[in-house]
């Protein structure tokens, strides 16, 4: 993160009264990425420190399997043209409040989670936007393992799905997204979430995944499956016969190729 942003952040911290021995930062000196190694911190996270994953895309931090990493709150912003990027690739991510993904400190700043195995556990997950519904572009991918949600998954604003130009897309490919907590899921008009795999899960009786925003199964080519037990929803998506005809060719397709 360059000097600049350092100076303005600082400032925001001693008008706020916060010590700037709470706020740690990613820097990867190492070269190596692992979330684990001390040696790529200004000091290693715990669950009372507030996080800032502020590097760019290419040098972002991993959880790998058997890694577990902590923060209270934690940041994932950049203004490099791909933003910051946190990869969890089997490890365990626990967060105690606030996943931010894209910040709203100043303008065009990106930030991006990655899960390709492994567990999150956190309060509030924030895609793009910010926590006073200001710019900032965030992007989640799941490809398998488990997010947890014990409070709110917001997309694309604030708290009250308001955005002042950011934005924010979600994309389930795999695994489960569960956010059951009692701030459910809330997006403005600049959040997206497309499912492809997986599962997500909310509270209540949901019948219309739609009515929460742009939500999208097989990027608009394909339909929700939900299933109540009585709690909770759990919503999957199957693609229209004509992509599934497609996938189902492509698929011979590669048998005959192996052959």
């Amino acid at each position: 993160m360059n000097a600049r942003k350092v100076v303005v952040l600082a400032g925001i911290l001693l008008v706020s009264g916060l010590s700037m021995a709470d706020w740690l930062w990613w820097t990867n000196d190492t070269g190596n990425q692992q979330w684990t190694d001390t040696g790529n911190w200004t000091a290693y996270p715990t669950l009372s420190d507030d996080v800032v994953i502020g590097m760019d895309y290419g040098a972002g931090p991993v959880l790998g399997a058997g890694q577990t990493g902590y923060g209270h709150w934690i940041h994932l912003t950049e203004t490099t043209p791909a933003g910051s990027l946190l990869t969890i690739d089997g490890g365990t991510l626990h967060c105690n409040d606030h996943l931010l993904v894209g910040e709203n400190w100043g303008s065009d700043q990106k930030g991006s989670l990655l899960v390709n195995a492994g567990t999150v556990n956190t309060t509030l997950l924030m895609v793009g936007g910010g926590t006073n519904g200001s710019n900032g572009t965030g992007y989640v991918q799941l490809e398998d393992g488990v997010i947890n949600i014990s409070w709110m998954l917001a997309i694309g604003g604030g708290y009250d799905g308001i955005t002042g130009g950011g934005a924010g897309h979600v994309q389930l490919n795999g695994g489960i997204l569960h956010a059951v907590g009692g701030g459910g899921l809330v997006m403005s008009d600049h959040g997206s979430l497309d499912i492809t795999g997986g599962t997500l899960v909310l509270s209540g009786e949901i019948a219309d995944l739609t009515a929460f925003g742009n939500v999208t199964a097989y990027d608009g080519n394909g339909s929700f499956v939900y299933d109540f037990d009585g709690t909770h929803t759990t919503i999957t998506a199957i693609p229209e016969p004509a992509t599934l005809f497609l996938i189902g060719l492509g698929i011979l397709g590669l048998r005959k190729m192996r052959t």
